[in-house]
């Protein structure tokens, strides 16, 4: 598999779909970020309530989105360090309600977040 990296926002996010090299993926850098515009406060949100940040401590953060064929979303998480499972549970539903352009195909998008200290 091929993995293109989208621009600008997914930059910073780290972000990578996971696509074949039969074509491009199916989503633009461009639809990406907007798609993920809701990204920076749901990440402030979520570490501003957290155990991680009541303790001072940074969070990475890494999940699966998986995009479904109408668009729609279903977020997993791949790795946590600190484990807050409120923290990880609060980005999981936030990127949850990330809705894609409809497309008729799927695809699966890896994100890497940093919270906390220089995110």
């Amino acid at each position: 598999m091929r993995r293109a990296w989208a621009a600008s926002l997914v930059l910073a996010i780290g972000c990578t779909s996971a696509w074949n090299d039969s074509g491009p993926p199916p989503f633009t850098a461009a639809e990406t970020n907007k798609a993920l515009g809701n990204v920076p406060r749901l990440k402030a949100r979520c570490y501003d309530g957290s155990e991680s940040k009541r303790q001072g401590k940074p969070a990475r953060l890494v999940y699966v989105l998986y995009v479904r064929e109408d668009g729609s979303v279903h977020t997993e998480p791949m790795e946590a360090e600190p484990w807050d499972p409120e923290l990880i549970d609060c980005m999981r539903r936030g990127l949850d309600e990330t809705r894609f352009p409809s497309r008729g195909e799927t695809d699966e998008i890896r994100l890497e977040f940093e919270l906390g200290g220089a995110s």
